[in-house]
């Protein structure tokens, strides 16, 4: 559990375990690995039903990382707008 109050040596799981090659750092007390150092992409999953807030944490990870945030849903809204979209 990468959100453990307990010290890396004790956790269940360690950062630097799944990739020695990339340097760890912490925000709000949370480890994570910078990922903005490799040439590598990463990809995050914000799942939820409608209104359970994905649009407003994807809003808060853009303000403290550097991502590239793809809305699903308002990707297939401006397809749909397209008229001579194939897609659609």
């Amino acid at each position: 559990d990468f959100h453990s109050d307990r010290a890396d040596s004790e956790s269940h799981y360690s950062l630097a375990a799944l990739n020695g090659n990339l340097p760890q750092a912490t925000f709000g007390g949370i480890p994570y690995l910078r990922t903005d150092r490799t040439d590598q992409f990463r990809v995050l999953f914000v799942l939820g039903g409608p209104g359970a807030g994905k649009g407003t944490q994807s809003e808060l990870l853009q303000e403290h990382y550097p991502i590239l945030h793809l809305s699903a849903g308002e990707l297939l809204r401006q397809e749909v707008k397209k008229v001579d979209s194939p897609h659609a």
